[in-house]
Parts: structure tokens; C-alpha cells; sequence
């Protein structure tokens, strides 16, 4: 279970930019550092339960087929114990990967992780990456789309996931792009927020009439 030792916006940031530069190199142990020994991560067709499980069947093939990936983040959503991210995911095909042996062919593939972190051990405790696998597949192998429709599907259902995710964070969250975060008002006085200068707001209950100070008074 997640730690609730609090961490502010630019903590989350920093964590999380610190994990995807990580990924850019090929040092299979700093990458796992940043996953707990029981960690629960799920990709499209894959659910990893445990650190050795996340190591041989994710880590280990995308450093192999990508080494010196780049995931390019474009915003971030923060709530208590968990930062959803959208980001970019870009990098040469380098090395075999789903049967395919390597083409070179440079991969540029929008996805979003969805992560619950401890902030005392500063490690990813779960996590829920969504990326479409069927443009990633023909990217790399090189072939035209020979299903527009499936591919359209793929496109609308990877948006709906996302708009889900988002629309469920519960309590206060708050919107960062790359490193520099903005947020929405909830009352508060912008010095009572941690670690930035931002505005909290509250998404869930939406009657707020008799909700509780969030100002810490």
C-alpha cells in the first residue's frame, strides 16, 4: 500500500522525471530501483506481479529493443499518492522485440502511466501504463496500416482510457506540463499550497457546500 507521507507538486515531478531518465539509458538496476519489491504493473495484455516479474517481462525487453528511449512528458495530473502522466514515448528499434528483430525504425508513440508511489522509499508501488501495441507493432515492422477501422478503434479506445483515468483521481489534484505546473483555485490562499505556486481544487464530491478546509487552518 501506497505510503501518505506527503510530497508536493515538485517532488512528484522530480520523482517522476528522475524514473524516465532512468529509461534512457540501459542499466537494467537503476530502472528497478524505482519499483518496490511487490509492485503490481499492468501494460496492454500484460499484468507483472512482483519486481522479478516487472524486470524479465518489461524492463528487461524494452532497454533490449529501445536502449536510450525518451519519454517526452507532456502533463501530469497529481492526487493523493498517485500521478498520472501523458507523455510521449520515442526511440530507435534497436534490438528484437515481440518476435521482431531490430529495423531501426524510429518509434514515436503517445502514451499515459498511471502510478501510486511510496514517498518514503521513493518507489513506484503499482502502476497502469496505456499505449496502443498495434501502432507500436507496425511501426517496427515497417508494414502500412492494413485495418483502418481496428486502427481507429485502437486510437478511440486509448483516448476513452485516458479520459477515464483522468475523470477518477479522487480528492485534490493538481495539472503540471513538463516541468512547470499549473493549477486550479479551491479557496486557499497560494501560500498554504506546498512546494508551488499553485491553486488546489477539488474534483470529487461535486457539491463542495459543506466540504472541509483544504488550507490546512
Amino acid at each position: 500500500m501506497a505510503s501518505t507521507a506527503p510530497w508536493s507538486v515538485a517532488d512528484v515531478e522530480s520523482f517522476i522525471h528522475e524514473y524516465y531518465d532512468a529509461w534512457g539509458g540501459t542499466d537494467l538496476d537503476r530502472i528497478m530501483s524505482y519499483y518496490t519489491d511487490d509492485v503490481v504493473l499492468q501494460i496492454p495484455g500484460l499484468l507483472m506481479k512482483g519486481n522479478e516479474a516487472v524486470r524479465d517481462q518489461f524492463v528487461r525487453p524494452f532497454i533490449t529493443a529501445f536502449p536510450g528511449n525518451h519519454h517526452l512528458v507532456k502533463n501530469m495530473v497529481f492526487g493523493p499518492g498517485v500521478v498520472t502522466v501523458e507523455f510521449s514515448f520515442e526511440a530507435h528499434h534497436k534490438g528484437p522485440f515481440a518476435g521482431h528483430a531490430a529495423t531501426g525504425a524510429l518509434v514515436k508513440l503517445p502514451g499515459c502511466g498511471v502510478y501510486e508511489y511510496d514517498s518514503a522509499k521513493r518507489q513506484i508501488t503499482a502502476g497502469r501504463i496505456y499505449f496502443d501495441v498495434g501502432t507500436l507493432l507496425q511501426t517496427i515492422t515497417e508494414l502500412p496500416a492494413n485495418d483502418p477501422q481496428k486502427a481507429a478503434e485502437a486510437l478511440h479506445l486509448n483516448e476513452r482510457n485516458l479520459s477515464l483515468i483522468i475523470n477518477t483521481i479522487p480528492t485534490n489534484y493538481f495539472f503540471g506540463r513538463g516541468r512547470r505546473t499549473a493549477a486550479r483555485n479551491s479557496g486557499c490562499p497560494a501560500a498554504s499550497v506546498t512546494g508551488a505556486r499553485v491553486r488546489a481544487r477539488r474534483r470529487h464530491p461535486p457539491d463542495t457546500s459543506e466540504r472541509p478546509s483544504d488550507c490546512g487552518d
